[in-house]
């Protein structure tokens, strides 16, 4: 009853694959982040606000994780081009509230660069040091 032994032998052959996946590098990253750029420049283009006496573009994005709308308002003023963004938070959507928002955004930018401008050439006549 003891006496006999039991060998088991299993001659199978698995095979496995392996794929191998790399991280992004340096340079396809960069090559990412300049298509994105000229995506974004492309689209900003597209979106052209007329009869005003300031050539402006704006452009809507939804920002999903958020729940809120980016407005990116790109425009000219003597030549200089500008960006303003604005980002509506609320939950009632109406087009006075984004179009007073815009524009407080588009006078602050005007506002900021105006007014680091002067600041600028007035800190040049003061003397400092005391």
């Amino acid at each position: 009853m003891f006496d006999q032994h039991h060998y088991h032998r299993h001659d199978t052959t698995h095979r496995t694959t392996i794929t191998e996946q790399r991280a992004p590098t340096d340079e396809s990253v960069r090559i990412l982040r300049d298509m994105e750029d000229r995506a974004e420049k492309k689209v900003l283009a597209a979106v052209r606000v007329e009869n005003t006496p300031v050539d402006m573009v704006i452009h809507k994005q939804m920002d999903v994780l958020n729940r809120a709308y980016q407005y990116a308002c790109i425009f000219k003023i003597n030549g200089k081009q500008m960006r303003a963004d604005f980002i509506d938070k609320s939950s009632d959507r109406n087009r006075a509230t984004i179009a007073v928002g815009i524009r407080d955004a588009v006078a602050k930018q005007i506002a900021n660069v105006i007014t680091a401008e002067a600041m600028q050439a007035a800190f040049n006549h003061f003397d400092f040091d005391y």
